[in-house]
């Protein structure tokens, strides 16, 4: 017996107890309470005996007659305990006249003899041809049997598989939860000696924050003074975009609308029709926020309309310097 095999049983018998020991401590509403399982019948045919009727998250478990699963003892090297089941598949031609892709079979430890170095097994297993049809029955109930069982040996299906898992999560992060309290329990007292030192840094921050609210008060007033007149210079240079379709609005008359615009450098830009292009100069000159208009291109008549297309300088408005005071 090697050094490796005795650590290896030792390992497993310590999670097995330990496991145990976590589920006892748990309070008892925090225990996975049993779980009601249900049973169908298989007779000797192969057809549900039973209706196939019920709550798809009750485990079920599809009984079988007495005869049609089979069962015996295997024996395999000890090295294979860890992964059981891949050393059974891959011997499975040489325990059965059969391959595994033709069974449904399950297989579960009994014992380790350690002096032989063997470990000797359970083997259930059933064609699968016996039982296919009644799982496909119940999968159209939407029903998925989480073993098959004649009563005394049992094989666990893919859905039993899963149910297990999610069992052994869920007590996994029960006890993961008490581990946590524990240690959070032991820290106590330190968590209080920093309460209370946190409390004296909280109050000697908030006289800092008071200042430092000041500070970024006046950073502020200084920012929005900058921002305003950068903006007010960028008006003065570009132009005010809504002050031009002011202006527009009231130099041109009703029976005219445009069909582009555009404002570059003061300069204004834009494309219409109207019922008296040429006409329009004379009212865009008159409004003081544009000057200097002029035809961009002669104007085009469509025999009720005139299309047009006209420059214009945009006045530039008196803006006064944020912040700025009068002059001495």
């Amino acid at each position: 017996m090697s050094a490796e095999t005795t650590l290896g049983d030792y390992a497993v018998w310590w999670r097995e107890r330990i496991g145990e020991l976590l589920r006892d401590l748990l309070p008892a509403r925090w225990r996975p309470a049993p779980r009601p399982v249900r049973s169908i019948r298989l007779d000797r045919e192969g057809r549900l005996a039973d209706a196939a009727g019920g709550v798809a998250e009750t485990p079920l478990v599809l009984s079988l007659p007495s005869g049609m699963l089979l069962a015996r003892d295997i024996t395999l090297p000890l090295a294979v305990g860890r992964d059981l089941a891949a050393a059974a598949g891959f011997e499975m031609d040489r325990l059965t006249p059969f391959t595994a892709d033709e069974l449904h079979w399950g297989v579960r430890p009994l014992r380790r003899d350690a002096g032989r170095g063997v470990l000797v097994a359970r083997l259930a297993l059933v064609p699968r041809a016996r039982v296919d049809a009644a799982l496909a029955e119940l999968a159209a109930a939407d029903l998925a049997p989480h073993a098959l069982s004649d009563g005394v040996d049992e094989i666990t299906l893919p859905a039993g598989l899963a149910w297990r898992r999610r069992e052994r999560r869920r007590i996994a992060w029960l006890a993961a939860a008490c581990l946590v309290l524990a240690g959070l329990a032991a820290w106590v007292p330190f968590l209080r000696v920093a309460r209370q030192n946190s409390v004296t840094e909280a109050r000697i921050a908030t006289l800092q924050a008071q200042a430092d609210i000041a500070q970024r008060l006046r950073s502020q007033l200084a920012r929005r003074s900058t921002a305003a007149a950068a903006f007010a210079h960028a008006r003065q240079s570009t132009g005010d975009a809504l002050g031009a379709i002011a202006a527009l609005t009231r130099a041109l008359p009703d029976d005219t609308y445009l069909t582009s615009l555009g404002l570059h450098q003061m300069r204004l830009s834009f494309d219409g029709q109207s019922a008296a292009a040429a006409k329009l100069i004379g009212r865009i000159a008159g409004d003081p926020a544009l000057r200097e208009p002029s035809f961009a291109a002669p104007v085009t008549s469509t025999g009720t309309r005139d299309l047009f297309s006209i420059h214009a300088t945009l006045a530039a408005p008196s803006v006064e310097t944020p912040g700025a005071g009068p002059a001495p």
